[in-house]
């Protein structure tokens, strides 16, 4: 099970035949995610409003227990909160993957992603366009 914090609480995402199937209920087929389309998955976690309505399908139990209603938990899902909800969503998904090769792959390709994202920002940026251009051409100005 994977969790992230938002709110001052500790959300847990387990993904389950039953949370599949819910969220199947709702036009999404996460089946497509673990088959290898991962454009799909990228596409359901980029856009906050198809995944924060997908990630309360899991979590409102949770949410109703402690008086958390649908529109407060989504005002919850900015920034920080929102990339860790993701990773536990994304997580949770690979976990439930029933091939183990799958979930290992899947496992080692978001670790080298994360790695790639905390990776240090340049101490010096492009400050003009001519400088910018040629950084994204791979040029030195």
């Amino acid at each position: 099970m994977r969790s992230f914090q938002a709110g001052g609480t500790t959300w847990h995402v387990e993904i389950t035949t039953l949370e599949v199937m819910r969220i199947r209920s709702q036009g999404i087929d996460l089946r497509k995610c673990y088959r290898g389309e991962w454009q799909q998955l990228g596409e359901l976690i980029d856009d906050p409003s198809t995944f924060a309505p997908m990630l309360w399908l899991i979590v409102e139990e949770q949410a109703k227990k402690i008086g958390v209603t649908m529109d407060a938990f989504y005002s919850l899902l900015a920034g920080d909160q929102l990339a860790a909800a993701q990773d536990a969503f994304t997580r949770s998904l690979f976990d439930f993957f029933p091939d183990p090769r799958a979930r290992a792959v899947a496992h080692q390709a978001m670790d080298e992603a994360q790695k790639a994202r905390s990776s240090p920002i340049p101490s010096t940026l492009p400050t003009t366009s001519q400088e910018l251009q040629a950084s994204t051409l791979g040029d030195t100005p």
